[in-house]
């Protein structure tokens, strides 16, 4: 599929809330941890975040700049995307040592509690459009252990919401927030108004965390577009971006606008517009 790519930047009906100024506190219910040395010293970065109520360490299971609204959940848990029936609704496991772990579906996060060993005769998965396909495993799922859960409701736990900071600049910082009051910066990472999207920051440079290959459609290098099967899930409120090296020295980046429907991959140099080989 060809994904059309607009210099212009496009505003998102759909963008991260803006907030006021985010400053490291707890709230009522989740505490920040934080690191201290033998002195009684407070290292200023907090470590982590406590559920006072449920009484364990949790975070995110999921990337919040693909799922910026998802439950605090105890360090460990992860993605399961194998399953034991043909709709893709009943989640396995091979990891005995895993207390919990999550399903995500359509934007949807199912949390799971192990429940013990389950008797597997055909593994399924979901393929690129959502649908519920057999898996090919290099061994026999039922000469493997299995470990199936019971389905826990997520008001169980406190729900984390990413938010950024207003203002003027291009930059702005992201953050974490929950319904008690709690809220975090996010280190590395901050919001890039004119792409709308998130960049991971390093000394010289805020790049796009999310990028598609580009080229163009026609043979006058003038309207570019970006390759993928399947655009990043709605379930984030920032578009994939996509990134462009041609002849420069510097990457370029561009915001995805919509699709372009058929076109030739081509890319520019410094000789002028060719057929990219690695696309075409």
């Amino acid at each position: 599929m060809l994904v059309g790519v607009a210099t212009a930047v496009l505003v998102a009906s759909c963008a991260p809330s803006d907030d006021e100024i985010i400053v490291d506190r707890s709230g009522s219910r989740l505490k920040l941890t934080w690191m201290v040395t033998p002195d009684g010293s407070r290292l200023g970065v907090a470590d982590g975040l406590y559920d006072a109520r449920l009484g364990i360490k949790c975070a995110p299971s999921v990337s919040l700049t693909e799922v910026d609204v998802q439950p605090c959940l105890p360090p460990g848990t992860g993605v399961v995307s194998t399953f034991a029936d043909a709709g893709c609704t009943r989640p396995v496991t091979g990891r005995s040592e895993q207390p919990y772990f999550v399903t995500q579906r359509d934007c949807r996060i199912r949390v799971f509690k192990a429940a013990g060993t389950a008797t597997v005769a055909a593994t399924y998965g979901l393929g690129a459009d959502g649908a519920c396909a057999p898996l090919t495993l290099s061994t026999k799922p039922e000469s493997q252990e299995w470990y199936e859960g019971v389905e826990v409701p997520l008001s169980t736990f406190a729900e984390l919401r990413l938010v950024r900071e207003p203002g003027a600049g291009r930059l702005r910082r992201l953050g974490i927030r929950s319904m008690d009051g709690m809220a975090t910066s996010l280190r590395g990472m901050a919001y890039d108004s004119a792409l709308e999207t998130v960049c991971g920051v390093d000394r010289f440079s805020c790049d796009p965390l999310a990028t598609l290959p580009t080229g163009y459609a026609s043979g006058t290098c003038s309207q570019r577009i970006a390759f993928a099967d399947k655009l990043a899930p709605s379930c984030s409120h920032f578009p994939v971006v996509a990134a462009k090296s041609g002849a420069c020295t510097a990457e370029q980046y561009f915001p995805v606008t919509g699709p372009a429907g058929a076109g030739i991959p081509l890319e520019d140099s410094s000789t002028g517009c060719w057929r990219n080989p690695r696309t075409s």
